[in-house]
């Protein structure tokens, strides 16, 4: 606001770059938070999709329930795939980064990695499908 003579009236108003600091600090402490939580459930899915995985290739060798294990080794490949990916990635990103700082330099291009990566898999599913019964 400007007075009748010319001079500045508003005050510097320090809260609001306090405020604007604390959310910006809240929001990356939030999304460091969010990676790690992702973390967590991502080793998780890969230990036990990968365990899935692997006893249903044990269980075709073996011709034990051979044509269910090969339902759930040609169905369970995908998303084994897709937690090893979002796993590792959310690695990446964790690894990278500073504590305390989110880095979008690494952010965007792990992101776009994993969108790639998981296009290619659905992709390749599609045109290659797996015909052995």
């Amino acid at each position: 606001m400007i007075s009748s003579q010319g001079k500045s009236t508003a005050s510097f108003d320090g809260t609001k770059i306090l405020i604007f600091l604390c959310l910006t600090e809240i929001c990356i402490i939030s999304a460091m938070e969010t990676i790690k939580n992702i973390q967590k459930v991502g080793i998780w899915f890969f230990a036990i999709l990968g365990g899935i995985y692997i006893m249903s290739g044990l269980m075709i060798l073996a011709d034990f329930y051979k044509i269910h294990a090969t339902i759930t080794h040609q169905t369970i490949q995908i998303p084994f795939i897709i937690s090893a990916l979002v796993y590792g990635i959310s690695q990446l990103v964790e690894g990278f980064t500073e504590p305390g700082q989110l880095n979008k330099k690494i952010l965007i291009p792990a992101g776009a990695t994993l969108g790639t990566f998981i296009m290619l898999i659905i992709v390749f599913e599609i045109i290659f499908p797996d015909l052995t019964p």
